[in-house]
């Protein structure tokens, strides 16, 4: 599946060192985002990625990775087969060390 391609991917660039942190959305109780992304952060953090979801009373729909503190991947996508496949999403990759460290900073005000 899509999802299972880009979570490999980063849990190989995890096992090689590169420091990846992710914040994703929580969703509902009970619904399909809930339900699919606990268990990507659940993969995410089983190999070693930093990764939040978001305060059940609020809603973070963009998903962030920073990627060795150089990479921003910034998007509206979850990593969901529908989301990946089919869905009409928009994200972006930005080579920055600079934006990196501000969403760092970002990602750690919405997750200490």
């Amino acid at each position: 599946s899509y999802p299972d391609v880009v979570l490999k991917q980063l849990l190989a660039a995890s096992r090689r060192g590169i420091g990846i942190e992710a914040v994703l959305e929580r969703g509902q109780e009970g619904d399909n985002v809930s339900r699919d992304n606990a268990a990507t952060a659940a993969r995410l953090r089983d190999g070693g990625i930093r990764v939040c979801m978001d305060a059940p009373e609020r809603t973070t729909h963009a998903k962030v990775f920073v990627i060795d503190r150089r990479y921003l991947f910034v998007g509206s996508h979850n990593l969901t087969q529908s989301a990946l496949k089919y869905n009409h999403e928009v994200s972006v990759l930005i080579d920055s060390p600079t934006l990196a460290e501000e969403a760092i900073r970002y990602l750690r005000s919405i997750c200490p």
